[in-house]
């Protein structure tokens, strides 16, 4: 065969994959629309995740720079692919069951990248791996990480303002001062410097490095500089206001300092990266011999990738049944309750439905999701606002169903609540978010469809009131 029979079929090969690829991605976009919607959602209303619009700019961009050297590789359809596609396709209708977001989000990315595999073949994709793998920092994904980053802020925040000679006092994530308090917040862990810095250093590592030991040494770089960077910070401002009589570094002040501080920590990050940097060399593959297809043969294949990308809503609408249970929870009618405000901002959305009373002091907060399709645990729910409410005294009980939250709660008007807070699943109940996901995947490879709900009861903290939780607990708690 000659080359310039090799480069007809190898351009009509590359046109025929290009355009079945446009096709799936968009099948991909329309058919998991909901999905897709849920990330862009958290993406806009989301400050950590605000860098996420980047991710498919630059994943396009870096495809694009290696559109010399695609021309030059072998273009052919990888079944093996399809694996991928099948088990991504089956993984999100589960989790979307089960109300997974974070599941469905890596699948729906995955989809996109088992379809490019498929259609432009090994090589190519191994080719143009890092562009591909980048989407999955589109995730938005990090969020369990905010309160080990608050803690660890607030400690290291403490210990450096005792070195600096100054009387503090922590509790839970409240610092003490003479001159104020001062809370570190969810917005003050870091946590948007450290996934932002993670994904920037991702890309610089792969553009720099060849050698594993200097990428593995660079991201742990960009992981560990950010956390200690954010702590350094956060003592800063603390001291800049504790010097200046309250006067700087409050309120939106500290906002901007920590994105010109974050922007001098990037600066160092890829100063301390370009020391070790290494003459990155592009290699083109020699050209191969390419497969063609005939009209059939091209439909049929079309035909088997289209079916295992529907695979997913498909079977979303079966397992979608499974998933809601017959019965809920709902608080029982032993005693008179009455409609309740929502004063401590509690937030749990979609639930499938939600009761606030209270009873003689005793309020308490019932949000069902036994017949949601949506999250119980999500990064978006609380049990409190913590911006009008300052958490204090908390701890774990355990007792023999499960583990629940106890702690105290003030807010500036002078309002001090005991309050116990919990997710609950059939029986069972715990504080821990992952422990929840991990009893619904259980339950749901069982065959066991358990009704699911997240409770708050609060009452007066008064020196001489004792309140027995346990006897209302089975009202918050009862299965209908």
């Amino acid at each position: 065969m000659t080359e310039k029979t090799m480069l007809s079929n190898l351009s009509r090969q590359i046109t025929q994959s290009l355009v079945l690829l446009v096709i799936a991605w968009l099948l991909v976009f329309f058919c998991y629309a909901e999905t897709w919607q849920s990330m862009l959602h958290i993406w806009y209303n989301s400050s950590t995740y605000q860098h996420c619009f980047l991710i498919p700019i630059i994943s396009a961009y870096l495809i694009l720079q290696k559109c010399k050297q695609l021309k030059s590789n072998l273009v052919s359809f990888d079944w093996i692919a399809l694996v991928v596609i099948f088990f991504a396709s089956l993984l999100w209708s589960i989790a979307t069951a089960l109300g997974i977001q974070l599941g469905q989000h890596i699948m729906v990315v995955s989809l996109l990248i088992g379809s490019a595999w498929f259609c432009l073949g090994r090589l190519i994709t191994k080719l143009l791996l890092f562009p591909l793998l980048y989407l999955y920092f589109a995730v938005p994904f990090g969020d369990f990480l905010i309160p080990y980053l608050q803690d660890f802020t607030a400690q290291f925040a403490v210990y450096a303002l005792r070195l600096s000679g100054l009387p503090v006092l922590l509790e839970d994530r409240l610092i003490s001062l003479p001159s104020g308090d001062f809370l570190v917040a969810e917005a003050c862990s870091g946590v948007n410097y450290l996934i932002a810095s993670v994904a920037i250093g991702a890309l610089f590592a792969h553009l720099h490095y060849r050698c594993w030991w200097r990428v593995i040494g660079f991201m742990l770089l960009a992981v560990g500089l950010p956390i200690v960077a954010n702590a350094i910070r956060a003592y800063g401002i603390i001291m800049l206001a504790h010097v200046s009589d309250l006067k700087l570094a409050i309120g939106v002040d500290h906002l901007i300092y920590g994105w010109l501080f974050f922007a001098v920590v990037l600066l160092a990050l890829f100063s301390l990266g370009r020391l070790f940097s290494e003459n990155i060399k592009q290699h083109e593959r020699v050209l191969s011999k390419s497969t063609t297809y005939g009209a059939g043969a091209t439909v049929l294949v079309s035909a088997i990738l289209f079916a295992a990308l529907l695979l997913g809503p498909i079977l979303q609408s079966q397992f979608y049944s499974q998933a809601l249970s017959d019965k809920h929870y709902a608080l029982t009618n032993q005693q008179p309750w009455q409609p309740a405000e929502n004063n401590l901002g509690t937030r749990f959305l979609k639930a499938s439905q939600q009761q606030l009373r209270h009873y003689q002091n005793i309020t308490a907060y019932l949000f069902d999701y036994s017949q949601s399709q949506s999250e119980l645990v999500n990064a978006q729910h609380r049990f409190f606002d913590a911006k009008h409410w300052q958490r204090a005294q908390a701890e774990v009980v355990y007792d023999e169903k499960g583990s629940y939250w106890r702690f105290l709660l003030n807010n500036k008007q002078g309002q001090h609540y005991i309050v116990f807070a919990a997710y609950q699943v059939g029986d069972s109940y715990t504080h821990r978010g992952w422990q929840v996901k991990l009893w619904q995947m259980l339950h749901f490879m069982r065959g066991q469809v358990q009704p699911k709900s997240a409770w708050v009861i609060y009452y007066p903290a008064e020196p001489a009131r004792k309140v027995d939780l346990k006897s209302y607990l089975p009202m918050v708690q009862g299965l209908n």
